[in-house]
């Protein structure tokens, strides 16, 4: 068996294009960049839908429970902003990291005894992602394609 070059092209050419990747691999800066920007746009859209990062709609707000709001708002996490405007993204070259230093975050996210899940934040109670389905999936389909594209070609997906 043997392997053939085009005419121009030597095994220098793919030894020189497969080290520019290993080399990409090292810092993806740009495309974790872009990748933290979509997440925190999913995270900002799961307040504004009043729906899960997987696109399942919260559980309404109890009568009660809108009395004693201070604005007397119906939508489910959305009172003061607090929450909302307190979560965050950042990276770094191989890492994107998002979510809230909000000390009762916790108990919206995953539930309780008498608070109904109304996940916000695209985790599940063990840590992992939920990229499995819905507006989530997209987002992390479309990171995972940035980036495979940054490490190829050293491009972002337009």
């Amino acid at each position: 068996m043997g392997v053939t070059y085009p005419p121009g092209r030597s095994p220098q050419d793919l030894a020189r294009k497969m080290s520019a990747m290993v080399k990409r691999t090292q810092d993806m800066t740009p495309a974790m960049k872009v990748g933290a920007e979509s997440i925190q746009r999913l995270i900002q859209k799961t307040f504004q839908t009043s729906a899960s990062p997987t696109g399942e709609k919260w559980e309404d707000l109890d009568p009660e429970t809108i009395k004693r709001r201070r604005k007397k708002s119906d939508i489910p996490l959305v009172d003061t902003g607090k929450l909302r405007l307190s979560m965050a993204t950042s990276y770094g070259a191989r890492t994107i990291n998002f979510g809230t230093n909000t000390k009762y975050a916790g108990f919206q996210q995953f539930g309780t005894r008498y608070i109904p899940a109304r996940p916000f934040l695209p985790i599940t109670r063990s840590g992992d992602l939920t990229d499995d389905a819905g507006p989530a999936k997209l987002v992390f389909d479309r990171i995972a394609a940035q980036v495979g594209s940054f490490i190829v070609n050293g491009k972002l997906v337009g």
